[in-house]
């Protein structure tokens, strides 16, 4: 496919209890017309699409929503590529997309970022700590408190494009 065709926020899927985060409808639900590219890393590459599919049956509809199955680093670095932002929780691929340039945003749970290199990366880092109270509640995430820097993120980003 044709990653350059329009613009677009990534998100890679967690987890809870095997089955995909429910917060993510939430978050979703704030946008209208907005385009998101779902993922999960998480999943096992035969129950990916199906696993999403399901997901997306119970967003609102106005928005658009496509599956990338991921499988392949360099798929998902082009997928990236183009993208407004990547949202992922604890995963490697924040990495990778870093390192194609784009814009990310780290739901983190533990992970010691000090010793990871994408300070030299193209693409901005923008991490919320679990262990930082301004973004945790109950040992959880303020998914709430995040979400509102999400939005004013995508929000500003896509219309910039617009302008452009």
């Amino acid at each position: 496919p044709d990653w350059s065709e329009n613009k677009y926020v990534t998100i890679n899927l967690d987890l809870v209890d095997g089955e995909i985060n429910s917060e993510w409808a939430d978050f979703v639900g704030l946008f209208q017309n907005k385009t998101f590219v779902f993922l999960s890393s998480e999943l096992n590459e035969n129950f990916q699409k199906s696993k999403i599919e399901d997901f997306i049956k119970t967003l609102s509809q106005e928005n658009t929503y496509k599956v990338f199955e991921y499988s392949s680093n360099i798929e998902l670095g082009k997928l990236l590529s183009y993208s407004v932002c990547f949202i992922t929780s604890d995963s490697p691929l924040y990495m990778i997309s870093t390192y194609c340039g784009c814009h990310t945003f780290l739901l983190n749970s533990g992970e010691d970022l000090r010793n990871k290199g994408t300070q030299f990366f193209v693409g901005k880092l923008r991490h919320f700590d679990k262990t930082d109270p301004a973004y945790s509640q109950s040992l959880n995430f303020n998914y709430d408190k995040i979400f509102d820097e999400l939005y004013e993120f995508i929000d500003s980003r896509i219309k910039d494009v617009v302008d452009d």
